[in-house]
This record gives C-alpha cells, structure tokens and sequence, in this order.
C-alpha cells in the first residue's frame, strides 16, 4: 500500500496472508462489524509533482489503515495518529428492554453474534441452534456482520406469516427434516489458513 514501508506493517501488528499459520486457538474472520480494531493515520513523505501555474507539488499523502489493539503504542511512536477507536461488541440481553435481542450461533472455532427478534428466539431459538447467552471465553471468541464466516438462513411459512433467521450449521439435518418445511441457505466458512 502507498504510504505503508515494512517498518509500518511492523508497528502496526499487520500480518501477511502468506505468513499465517493455521492455529486453532484463534477465530479467523473476513470483514467484520465488531470487534473492529482503531484506524490510524499520518502523511507520507511521498509527494507528487504539481501541476498549473504556481504549483510546487501536492501534499503529502494521507494514509489510513488498520492497527492492532495491542500495538497503539508501537504506532504512535512512528508517528501515526489514531483517527478512530476501535469497535466492540455490543450484547444485549434478556434484560434488555429492546424488541431484539444478542443471539450467537458457533461457527468457524468462535461465535457469530446478530440481533434477533425476542418472539423468534423464544419459539425457534432451540431448533434453530441460537445461543442466548455465553460465556467470558466464548465472549473473547464474539464476532458480528462478518463476511466469513457467516451462518446460513432458514426461512419458513408459519400460521401467522413467516420466520427467517440465522441457523447454526450442525442443525441443518433437523431442520431440513423437520416438519415447519425450512428453506435453508448454506454457511459461507473460510479455508484454513496456509501452513508454512
């Protein structure tokens, strides 16, 4: 990226692709809401020849990207800014006073979180897989709106109308043999990671 030397990618805890390993006791996500971590920024030194009458050169480019959470000191010294915090997780539960609640459904080696209607979880939520509360080690593993992995959604007719909702995958069979005639999407999950 223009902007970004290998210092940076350093300070600002980035890692390739190519140099992951798989390890299991980490959640992989592609393109998530929440958590999401501070973006940072500051401007080159790369400057581009002006053009016109009375130009000497345009600004130095500003450049912004992600940081890691554990890494804002290591940032701030090679001289970025935090331009906006990081974003966490918001779980509203069964106290909550909302019409919707914090559901998570296990995918992917951690727990893909989304709002669901109070009335849909109280009827469906067991077939359905949905997980009304979890743990602090599950919290950790918490992730929303993510791209992947992404739970599939089952859809079906009811006496009143009809239902769609996330599902957990390990609860395909049963619904597709249930009774209530589920229409279901698959999950989209990510490949491992490569291994060096």
């Amino acid at each position: 990226m223009p902007g970004i030397t290998t210092s940076d990618v350093t300070a600002l805890g980035h890692i390739k692709a190519e140099g992951m390993a798989a390890d299991s006791t980490k959640v992989y996500v592609l393109r998530a809401n929440a958590p999401k971590p501070p973006r940072v920024s500051k401007k080159s030194s790369n400057q581009s020849t002006g053009t016109g009458t009375g130009t000497t050169g345009t600004p130095p480019l500003t450049v912004s990207t992600f940081c890691a959470y554990n890494k804002i000191s290591d940032a701030m010294a090679a001289k970025w800014t935090i331009a906006k915090r990081g974003r966490g997780i918001t779980f509203r539960g069964e106290g909550s006073s909302t019409r919707q609640r914090t559901v998570a459904i296990p995918i992917g080696g951690g727990f893909y979180c989304f709002s669901c209607d109070r009335a849909t979880f109280a009827t469906y939520g067991s077939a359905l897989g949905l997980k009304g509360t979890l743990t602090e080690t599950e919290a950790k593993k918490a992730f929303m709106g993510a791209s992947a992995p992404k739970p599939g959604t089952a859809k079906a007719i009811t006496t009143t109308g009809s239902v769609s909702s996330m599902y957990d995958p390990t609860k395909k069979g049963d619904l597709a043999a249930s009774e209530a005639g589920w229409s279901l999407t698959e999950a989209i999950l990510l490949m491992a990671a490569p291994t060096p």
